[in-house]
């Protein structure tokens, strides 16, 4: 092997690692805790195995919280609001949980206040316009765009959501700033 093929292969690693690693994993995430709740109908133990769910969401959210520095943040931020509102319906489903329903809440707020604020941040916008028009970024954009996941995030009303469930001291408007891409 070359060493020019050697290099190429190690960028290609290096490209998939960061660019779309994270989001094949928080899709498997999804899948494993789709997986989980559609075990809860034939399980002994209906409680504990609604409680598997969490897991699952967990490491989903931790994943898309990582995108929340990228050129992708807006996209994680719908993401997370979506995540937070399924954890949040489950715990709620669970009953005795409104301490970490409330935190899920209090997460909610904390996403859309970091991306609003990362928005229009003025050492960013260059940088985050160019490297929305990267073309490498538009597959994994298209790739988000087409998930489940992602289709479902994009229509997800968190505002609505949330003063359904009593919450009304928050809006959930998600500023798309300079880096939302072509």
């Amino acid at each position: 092997m070359l060493l020019v093929d050697v290099v190429m292969n190690a960028a290609a690693i290096s490209k998939f690692v960061q660019q779309d690693l994270s989001t094949l994993l928080a899709e498997l995430d999804m899948r494993a805790a789709s997986l989980a709740l559609s075990r809860v109908a034939m399980a002994n133990d209906k409680r504990s195995a609604i409680w598997s769910v969490i897991p699952h969401l967990v490491s989903a959210e931790a994943k898309f919280e990582a995108d929340m520095v990228t050129s992708h943040r807006f996209q994680a931020a719908q993401s997370l609001l979506y995540l937070h509102a399924l954890r949040a319906t489950i715990l709620r489903d669970l009953g005795d949980e409104e301490a970490q329903v409330s935190d899920a809440f209090v997460c909610s707020q904390r996403v859309v206040a970091e991306q609003n604020a990362a928005a229009w941040r003025v050492a960013n916008q260059v940088k985050d316009i160019v490297t929305a028009w990267n073309p490498s970024h538009w597959v994994r954009l298209y790739r988000y765009i087409n998930s489940p996941l992602g289709q479902k995030a994009r229509s997800f009303e968190a505002s609505l959501f949330w003063e359904r469930l009593g919450y009304t001291e928050g809006k959930f408007w998600l500023d798309v700033g300079p880096d939302s891409g072509p």
